[in-house]
């Protein structure tokens, strides 16, 4: 065996692990999590923990000098993301979006299975080596994800590399990627969240000021009205 096999194997091993102690730390996650109630509302729940949005790391959409951003914890086999997707896309696109006071941001709030896990690293690799297009190369990865079937498809079955071909994604650079070190890292920051949040059900949602200021959060299918209602009266406070 040669210096380069040797150094490919070794690579290909040190991958193994990682995803294996990345699915155990998963399983350990939400383990504990199913095992405790939560409350859901800023005001009450006693650890505020939370990330102000990064527009150099976070998949945003919209203005990255937003008034706000609405912080979606999703997880791409939940079907609750499913039905809540086209309320928020609609809600940004309208003058609340449009005028640049709110934008959306996307984050991984894995919790129901491995294979959430995989389709997030899908994800964050388009995110991270997609290109000048990347970000909305992401967000219709996202998209197509969500509304082709969420729970129906595995990963990386034909079907899910259909949605990768159609989108110009490479399937075997994205098997490459799922390698690289700082996809791994934003994976386990996704999963710490999940555990300081302690994420039973998606979508979780925090209202973070521009200001990195948490100012509420809630869970569930929000209607487009309910988006309306909850940023009116956060930026009518502020």
């Amino acid at each position: 065996m040669n210096n380069v096999q040797k150094k490919e194997n070794v690579a290909a091993l040190v991958t193994d692990i990682v995803i294996l102690a990345v699915t155990v730390l998963v399983s350990v996650v939400l383990l504990v999590q199913h095992s405790s109630a939560k409350q859901m509302i800023a005001d009450v729940r006693e650890d505020l923990y939370f990330r102000p949005v990064n527009p150099k790391i976070d998949l945003l959409f919209g203005n990255p000098d937003a008034d706000l951003f609405i912080v979606e914890y999703g997880d791409l086999e939940c079907p609750h993301c499913r039905e809540f997707h086209p309320h928020i896309k609609t809600f940004i696109q309208s003058d609340w979006g449009v005028s640049g006071k709110v934008a959306w941001v996307w984050r991984n709030g894995f919790h129901i299975n491995e294979t959430s896990i995989k389709k997030g690293q899908v994800l964050e690799c388009i995110r991270l080596h997609g290109g000048d297009r990347a970000r909305m190369t992401a967000w219709k990865f996202l998209e197509e994800s969500l509304l082709s079937g969420v729970m129906e498809i595995d990963y990386p079955s034909d079907r899910y590399r259909v949605i990768m071909e159609r989108l110009n994604i490479s399937p075997d650079r994205i098997e490459e990627c799922r390698r690289d070190n700082e996809v791994a890292l934003q994976i386990l920051q996704s999963i710490e969240d999940v555990r300081k949040l302690n994420i039973i059900e998606t979508p979780y949602i925090q209202f973070i000021s521009g200001n990195g200021e948490l100012l509420f959060e809630t869970v569930g299918s929000l209607t487009v009205s309910q988006l309306e209602d909850y940023v009116a009266s956060i930026l009518r406070r502020n």
